[in-house]
């Protein structure tokens, strides 16, 4: 909901793999990734354990390497060892490190979140983005 200024000022669009349809190839959510420039890993324990979210992580970072897509971890719940994995290189937003869920208010970490996305899509130079 925090994004949903950016979404309507067209500032983004977005994506996710709870948007394929019944049916639906599950490749397609790799076309979008592939068309992605900017590519939030929402960072929890259940992501880092999950296979297809390790396979969709290399091939943002391999995005990220070629200078074709900016990579972003949002730091949702707390995740030990988060640092040492595979995109533990990256700085990781809110900027304190600090999951959203241990923030006394989980609002105003969103509203930095999102403030910083912003701040992403200013730095590009771009109209419109698929996040």
């Amino acid at each position: 909901m925090h994004l949903a200024i950016l979404k309507q000022h067209n500032l983004i669009t977005d994506w996710h793999r709870g948007k394929l349809a019944p049916g639906e190839n599950t490749a397609n959510q790799m076309i979008h990734l592939n068309n992605a420039h900017i590519i939030l890993l929402c960072i929890s324990p259940y992501f880092v354990a999950s296979d297809h979210s390790n396979v969709e992580t290399m091939c943002a970072l391999e995005r990220q390497r070629v200078n074709n897509a900016t990579v972003i971890p949002i730091l949702l719940r707390p995740t030990g060892n988060w640092r040492i994995a595979s995109f533990g290189y990256l700085q990781a937003l809110p900027r304190n490190a600090k999951a959203v869920t241990n923030w006394t208010n989980p609002d105003e970490a969103f509203e930095e979140v999102a403030q910083e996305i912003k701040a992403v899509i200013d730095l590009l130079g771009k109209k419109t983005f698929d996040v």
